[in-house]
């Protein structure tokens, strides 16, 4: 395929969607820091289930609460769904959400839904795939010291992990989860309360990341070993879910090494698609500024020129004589300045009959002029001759009759 096409497709699908790009890998880079914030706030036997059982209870007497999460390190339980609350466990009252886990939420849906534009995460993450693809399709980079050299090496060496992340996002988007069947749904509909006490029988609550219901079953998230394991919740107890790996790749939730793996990640792709942008701007900066020369058109001459006698050429020849041949007759080792403004003069009249030659005529004029003085010279005659010979090389030689 065209090179040229696949880097104009790469450029330009990089440039329409580069906002909810940034937006997206600005979001991931807060995200990659939530798993390690989950791990650091456990803190064994910090939290007590009828405590935690009796402000659900206060807080929640209807049962509208579809869920919760407890913060152990901030003694907070957070009720979600209609009402919600912040409450202190500790103290029993209502309370502000923590700004760190304000922060994750925001990210969290800003990463998830943009702006509101239903299917715009979706097609950005196609379009980040897209870019890769093509990127690869472009073939091996030359590595250099420079802006493009750096993007395009930081691409390859990258290439695995950065790609992993948008097509591990394109799964969770699709619904894709490659995980074996799950436990039926339970027939018979667990409160939040029921579910809180059977999640203590086997584990720690500061361990607990949330209870809620998920597609009609309700669902535990525990942290066992830096690792957020998924549980169903039933009358009879807890049983282990199949592992989402799309979502543990994508959210880094699989360990702590995950996390730190997310982050490189989003620094690189933050990193390729602001020196992308650069060397856009760069090339757009640097395009009017290139010079622009007009070749001149070889001229014919329609008939050979021949000089009468004399030193001085006649009118037809001087229209189709060779500078060279001029000045070697004008600039001798004594050289007059007559026969140095001839020489001048040949080059007007030349740039004035030749319509070819003439958008470089104030050019040749200049080059004359500025070494007028060279001509007094003997060595001033050879510089001219090297000139004249390269500005009027197109001329048929001339026949000097005697």
């Amino acid at each position: 395929m065209n090179k040229q096409l696949l880097l104009k497709l790469h450029r330009w699908i990089s440039l329409v969607f580069a906002l909810p790009l940034l937006v997206i890998i600005v979001t991931g880079l807060i995200l990659s820091f939530e798993p390690m914030a989950q791990v650091a706030a456990v803190k064994p036997q910090s939290v007590d289930p009828a405590r935690v059982i009796a402000l659900i209870k206060q807080h929640d007497p209807d049962g509208k609460a579809r869920g919760l999460s407890i913060d152990a390190s901030t003694q907070h339980l957070t009720l979600q769904g209609t009402p919600g609350a912040e409450v202190d466990i500790t103290t029993g009252a209502a309370v502000e959400k923590p700004a760190m886990a304000s922060v994750f939420l925001w990210a969290r849906r800003t990463h998830e839904h943009l702006i509101g534009i239903p299917g715009l995460t979706l097609i950005s993450t196609i379009a980040m795939v897209t870019i890769m693809i093509i990127g690869i399709l472009m073939g091996l980079p030359r590595l250099r010291n420079t802006l493009s050299g750096w993007h395009k090496g930081a691409a390859w060496f990258t290439l695995p992990l950065i790609l992993l992340s948008p097509l591990t996002g394109l799964c969770l988007e699709l619904g894709l989860t490659f995980a074996g069947s799950a436990p039926p749904t339970a027939a018979k509909r667990i409160s939040l309360t029921e579910a809180v006490s059977i999640v203590s029988r086997d584990h720690d609550l500061s361990a607990v990341n949330s209870i809620g219901n998920r597609g009609g079953r309700m669902m535990a998230r525990i942290i066992e070993d830096d690792e957020l394991r998924a549980y169903a919740v039933t009358s009879d107890g807890l049983s282990a879910l199949p592992r989402n790996w799309p979502r543990l790749l994508h959210e880094g939730n699989w360990s702590l090494i995950g996390s730190a793996a997310n982050v490189l990640i989003s620094i690189a792709l933050f990193a390729l698609l602001i020196t992308g942008v650069l060397i856009w701007a760069q090339r757009r900066l640097r395009r009017p500024n290139r010079a622009r020369t007009v070749p001149a058109k070889p001229v014919v001459a329609s008939s050979m020129a021949v000089l009468t006698s004399g030193d001085r050429p006649t009118e037809p020849a001087r229209r189709c004589e060779p500078a060279s041949n001029s000045v070697s007759r004008a600039a001798s080792p004594k050289a007059d300045p007559r026969r140095a403004s001839s020489a001048a003069d040949l080059f007007d009249h030349c740039d004035k009959n030749d319509v070819a030659a003439r958008p470089l005529r104030k050019w040749k004029r200049r080059v004359v002029y500025s070494h007028l003085k060279n001509l007094m010279r003997p060595s001033g005659a050879s510089e001219l001759r090297r000139r004249a010979g390269r500005s009027c090389a197109h001329h048929r030689p001339v026949i000097n009759v005697t």
